[in-house]
């Protein structure tokens, strides 16, 4: 039996994620969402592959984001040696289209102040901040006050 092409492999994959949909339950309201979201991924990891880029159409969202990391690993558990060329276009159009759905500085802050650890980082942060102004604060009063003695040039 030939080895499959990265294009079956791909499918493969599709099925094997759309098939596991539960385990992207968390990002996903059912089965029909992620299966959507497997098709519109598959379609777009093609159209990169061939050289047409699908940027403007791409909606980032925490499940596109993670569909996608379960089909690039379903999609290399599926592959078998020799790989065929298109394999490598392949990958590069996983990377192109991953990087294409990773979101902005600034909304992975939000996500990250939106879930579980998000009020222990603001407790960090403030903590971090409030020693060193203490002792700025504390400083300043003393210069201040000129409880240290006048201040010199030096």
């Amino acid at each position: 039996m030939p080895d499959a092409s990265p294009r079956d492999a791909l499918a493969a994959a599709a099925r094997t994620v759309t098939d596991a949909w539960e385990q992207y339950a968390a990002d996903a309201t059912s089965a029909a969402e992620v299966e959507a979201t497997v098709i519109w991924l598959v379609a777009t990891v093609h159209a990169e592959a061939a050289g047409t880029s699908a940027g403007e159409e791409l909606v980032t969202t925490p499940l596109a984001r993670r569909v996608l990391a379960g089909l690039r690993a379903a999609w290399v558990a599926g592959l078998t040696p020799p790989l065929e060329a298109g394999a490598v276009a392949t990958v590069q159009a996983m990377e192109r289209v991953a990087a294409l759905l990773a979101p902005p500085w600034s909304e992975r802050f939000q996500e990250r102040l939106g879930g579980p650890s998000g009020l222990e980082l603001i407790v960090e942060i403030a903590h971090d901040l409030r020693s060193p102004m203490t002792s700025i604060l504390f400083l300043a009063e003393t210069m201040l006050r000129g409880r240290s003695g006048p201040l010199t040039p030096l």
